[in-house]
């Protein structure tokens, strides 16, 4: 679990770098393609059967958030994303 928490704090300073404005404002601006892209994640891994019929119901839910959609994107090994997408399942 140690190896999942230091990918998804390293991924999470890159995406405040990236999401932040010159003032220091949040930047929210998320394409529809990439939360389509986050989803069509969630669901090739439910397919797989990586992942339960909740967390492909409630990838919609996580990824109304920018920074959830993105997080997951950037994380490429698919028992990183699952146990990213675990744990915003316990936060819903």
């Amino acid at each position: 679990m140690t190896k999942v928490m230091i990918e998804v704090a390293d991924n999470i300073k890159m995406l405040a770098r990236e999401t932040t404005s010159n003032n220091g404002t949040p930047v929210v601006n998320v394409p529809s393609k990439v939360r389509k892209d986050a989803l069509k994640v969630v669901e090739d891994m439910w397919k797989a059967g990586e992942v339960g019929d909740d967390v492909f119901v409630m990838a919609a839910r996580i990824f109304q958030d920018p920074t959830k959609t993105e997080m997951l994107l950037n994380l490429l090994d698919p028992r990183i994303r699952r146990a990213y997408l675990d744990e915003e399942m316990k936060h819903l």
